[in-house]
């Protein structure tokens, strides 16, 4: 039990990219399970947090760590698309207007007073399937 606290403490160049691949590929799974189930607005919840960690493991794969000690949302899209997309070009920029696409997805499922449909959830699994495969083959595949 001690050992699990410290591990949550550890600096963020210490973390390992392949725990956020890892739980990247827990949340696709999660989106499409919940997705088959009809329960759009999870699914959308789940779809984003798949990209989100899919983002995170490979901004540690390539080193690229925020200034503080999380992983602030606005600022994991705006490094993903700055650093990996446009400055280092790792990336296709397809996959740049994707993550803030799904996030705006998720706020509906999250926080507004309206549900996801059907198509929305759809189309949000499907970017964050995209996402994940294209990210995570870059990343030395997971």
């Amino acid at each position: 039990m001690q050992e699990q606290f410290l591990i949550s403490f550890l600096p963020l160049e210490a973390m390992d990219y392949q725990v956020f691949a890892s739980k990247a590929k827990e949340n696709i799974a999660a989106a499409e399970c919940e997705y088959n189930h009809g329960r759009y607005n999870a699914s959308a919840n789940r779809a984003y947090y798949a990209m989100f960690h899919t983002a995170i493991a490979a901004l540690l794969y390539y080193n690229v760590l925020p200034p503080g000690s999380r992983w602030e949302h606005s600022w994991v899209q705006a490094a993903f698309n700055e650093q990996l997309i446009k400055r280092r070009k790792i990336y296709p920029s397809k996959l740049a207007p994707d993550l803030v696409a799904v996030m705006s997805t998720r706020d509906i499922a999250d926080y507004k007073d309206a549900m996801v449909s059907q198509k929305r959830a759809y189309r949000a699994l499907r970017k964050a399937k995209r996402f994940f495969s294209t990210v995570i083959i870059g990343v030395g595949g997971h």
